[in-house]
């Protein structure tokens, strides 16, 4: 199965995302109602960080389609896919909204990490962005102090993201 044939399998059964998508904050916000006050606790914040990271994969993929839709193959707001590229953002904000009532964002066991994939992703796009963007005409009109800062900055975000990741996992409560 393509990467095509999979979002063409989502956007027609629609209602198995729509269902999912809907299930992650109800299911915090169930959540949130049992343990009320002990969310930092060890079996609850286990339970937040599973609903962050089936929510965030989504939305992460969500965002990086759509960059990439944008940037590269130079689509048109007016094709997004609703289901695929927006759904899941709007869900993981609401998912995070609503845990946020209950428990620390911060000591949720990888949430951080999450952050540093962000950024190593929208690094290692802006880098490609600028290389498919870039070439002999281009680069003749930009500033060399312009192309070697991009060339400094996008390794150093990324270090930076693999540094939060690589933190997220050594700060991450122990059960």
């Amino acid at each position: 199965m393509t990467l095509r044939e999979f979002i063409n399998h989502v956007s027609d059964n629609s209602w198995m995302a729509i269902v999912y998508l809907a299930a992650i904050p109800l299911i915090a916000l169930w959540l949130g109602w049992i343990a009320k006050g002990k969310g930092n606790d060890s079996p609850w914040c286990m339970m937040y960080s599973a609903l962050i990271y089936g929510i965030a994969v989504p939305a992460i993929f969500g965002i990086s389609l759509t960059a990439y839709l944008f940037l590269f193959e130079r689509k048109s707001i007016y094709d997004m896919d609703l289901i695929i590229q927006v759904l899941p953002v709007l869900s993981m904000i609401l998912t995070i909204y609503i845990m946020k009532r209950n428990v620390k964002i911060d000591q949720i066991p990888g949430f951080t990490g999450i952050g540093g994939l962000i950024l190593i992703l929208f690094s290692l796009m802006a880098l490609g962005w600028l290389l498919d963007r870039t070439n002999i005409f281009a680069i003749s009109f930009i500033p060399f102090g312009w192309l070697i800062l991009a060339l400094i900055l996008f390794p150093v975000l990324i270090w930076l993201g693999f540094r939060m990741m690589n933190r997220s996992k050594k700060e991450s409560p122990t059960i």
